[in-house]
């Protein structure tokens, strides 16, 4: 019952991007509007199967409701793949393991510098860089939704997360964002060839349709539904913006050395 590809990221690291490749590689759909239709966000499909307003007692009412989500989302499959945005970390929480083995049948991992995810998820949350580094830092850093105890991800830390999920038994897809970026059709062919996606033929009207800018429009022109705060979700999408920043990044450099340093960000 392997059915489930997970899209896995810690916030601001190139998931919705690619979320975006799939929905037009898969379904030839460029609208983003239709996004969260085509590749629902685990913690908005574990609400609409758990829509509970009394808050949750501990953490584990909501890990049981992850199994249960993940059950129904394999045995509804049709006998195809369904692909799931997430940014739950991978590994052990209140003894409960996210995700399910049973359940999975590929991860692709989006990873980037924390420096820039700092920038950006700053921007997305309307944040200090002080409140978004000390968020980032947090082992027990956890998102929630107001009114919606059951739609709520467990992060932890960047460098925990990243760790996670490479620890994770199915071997998972780690594609950069820095690599999206000035590698393209490089990284898209790599992530259709891992899901096993014949685009054939329709790389350069994949490129087209879900270049940076091409979202950005649509944005503007319509809105996007994930957009929080007062920036636009699709804001800048740039390498290195963190070098243009006054802001001390010694800590995080320091206290993630170790991931940042196999992965070239150090």
């Amino acid at each position: 019952m392997k059915k489930i590809v997970w899209i896995a990221s810690y916030p601001k690291s190139g998931n919705t991007w690619v979320r975006s490749i799939l929905a037009n590689a898969i379904f030839q759909e460029s609208d983003i509007s239709k996004f969260s239709q085509l590749i629902p966000s685990l913690p908005a499909l574990n609400y609409a199967l758990h829509p509970r307003k009394n808050e949750i007692r501990d953490y584990g009412e909501v890990m049981l409701a992850l199994g249960q989500t993940q059950k129904v989302i394999a045995e509804n499959s049709n006998g195809s793949r369904c692909i799931v945005k997430t940014h739950t970390a991978c590994g052990s929480i209140n003894g409960i393991h996210f995700p399910e083995l049973k359940y999975t049948a590929a991860v692709i991992y989006l990873l980037r510098d924390p420096r820039d995810v700092l920038i950006s998820w700053a921007a997305h949350m309307d944040k200090s860089f002080e409140e978004t580094e000390r968020i980032m830092l947090d082992s027990n850093f956890r998102i929630a939704q107001p009114g919606q105890p059951m739609n709520r991800e467990f992060l932890s830390s960047w460098e925990n997360h990243v760790k996670g999920w490479q620890k994770f038994e199915i071997c998972p897809l780690i594609v950069k964002y820095e690599d999206l970026v000035f590698d393209t059709e490089k990284s898209i062919n790599k992530i259709l060839g891992h899901l096993h996606i014949d685009a054939r033929g329709r790389i350069d009207e994949i490129l087209s349709k879900t270049s940076f800018g091409e979202l950005q429009r649509q944005e503007n022109n319509a809105g996007f539904s994930e957009q929080r705060g007062s920036e636009m979700f699709f804001r800048k999408g740039k390498v290195g913006s963190w070098q243009n920043s006054d802001f001390d990044f010694s800590k995080i450099s320091q206290k993630f050395e170790q991931t940042m340093t196999a992965f070239n960000y150090l």
